[in-house]
């Protein structure tokens, strides 16, 4: 199994966290950034994910996945027994999905309109409120409890933990939501998770 990554702050370090916790073996490839984007054993990268970006999980067999959401499931099912993951066709299983749902379409690429310079500002400044109001939704979540699905660890707080770590880029302090920042910065501190961003720093 091979990780593609970029070097820093990518959605890279969700899945390579989770393949962390759950003691799964991975090859890490680093993707150049700037000109072509290429790879070190497989050459064009837009030849493993047509558009451009990371992560892309290849596996053994060939077949490869790109979307983080889709990836945290896929290797969280690897190892059942460890329950990242509800098992199939539970409800906590819905409710597991309804909410990595909410981190990509919400949380995940509510930062895009802070990230990039030619965004007119009367856009990027209505983009920063409704990401801080979907920081609002999460932190009543948290009231009280150490994780966001029934108070147990769970690919959900791998995947949010990552993007929260990507609030001091675009100037929004964690800091005022108290129980946010209280469990962003219990997960920041999981082995699994710093191993994953000392790895991914170069």
């Amino acid at each position: 199994m091979k990780l593609f990554y970029l070097p820093g702050n990518t959605c890279a370090i969700a899945p390579h966290s989770i393949l962390n916790e759950l003691d799964i073996p991975v090859q890490l490839e680093r993707v150049t950034f700037s000109g072509p984007k290429r790879t070190y054993s497989e050459g064009d990268f837009f030849q493993i994910n047509p558009l451009g970006y990371v992560p892309a999980l290849k596996l053994s067999d060939g077949k490869i996945l790109t979307e983080t959401a889709a990836m945290i499931q896929y290797i969280a099912d690897l190892k059942p027994e460890k329950k990242l993951i509800p098992t199939f066709g539970t409800w906590d299983r819905y409710l597991c999905q309804q909410w990595l749902s909410f981190i990509a379409t919400e949380v995940h690429k509510g930062y895009g309109v802070l990230f990039y310079d030619n965004i007119p500002e009367a856009a990027r400044l209505s983009g920063r409120k409704r990401l801080e109001s979907r920081f609002d939704h999460i932190d009543k979540q948290l009231a009280n409890v150490d994780f966001i699905l029934n108070n147990k660890i769970s690919i959900i707080d791998f995947y949010l933990c990552n993007l929260l770590n990507w609030t001091p880029e675009v100037q929004i302090d964690i800091n005022q939501w108290p129980n946010l920042s209280r469990y962003y910065k219990n997960l920041f501190q999981r082995p699994s998770i710093k191993m994953a961003f000392e790895k991914q720093s170069t």
